[in-house]
């Protein structure tokens, strides 16, 4: 690793689980509500498609119940970079399925057209969508998006704080 985004990793599976995971799985306990996914590869699998790290590691093992994000345009470029899938619409199918709940493409709805299409074909269960559905909702319920969807402005200036530094510091230190 070089410490580079979307960089090739190769983790033996006892190193992943003995110098990665613990980090995770505190994050997870601690009640961490979202995760984004890394937007490189680890033993030539690319993030947004391992279903090993994402559904039977996060979800089955740690016990995770938020959900799940794409990072910047990825499953658009398991198509463009990886090659894994010859069209973004089966890109869609493989993120998905191995368990993508968000896709964050900024200005581009192609992810909810290809969805609905593969749903529609029975290509992605409906159950899949809704599972989803019910993740992301959830977390919006029990962070108050729905009573209070904009946050209270006065919150910026605790941004950047000496404390927030510090705890920051002090969470890196401690791995």
């Amino acid at each position: 690793m070089t410490g580079r985004d979307r960089t090739p990793a190769w983790i033996p599976e006892n190193y992943l689980r003995e110098y990665f995971l613990p980090t995770f799985a505190a994050a997870v306990k601690a009640g961490a509500r979202t995760v984004m996914v890394n937007s490189a590869e680890i033993n030539g699998i690319p993030g947004h498609i391992n279903h090993h790290v994402l559904t039977d590691i996060l979800r089955d093992e740690l016990g995770f119940k938020g959900f799940v994000v794409s990072d910047w345009e990825d499953i658009k470029k398991l198509v463009t970079i990886w090659r894994v899938a010859a069209t973004e619409k089966e890109a869609t199918r493989m993120a998905v399925m191995a368990g993508i709940d968000m896709s964050m493409v900024p200005t581009d709805y192609s992810f909810s057209d290809h969805l609905l299409a593969l749903v529609k074909e029975g290509a992605v269960p409906q159950s899949r969508i809704d599972e989803a559905v019910r993740r992301i909702l959830r977390v919006k319920f029990e962070l108050g998006l729905f009573e209070k969807p904009i946050p209270d402005s006065a919150l910026k200036s605790k941004i950047g704080l000496p404390e927030s530094r510090q705890a920051s510091l002090q969470a890196a230190v401690n791995r």
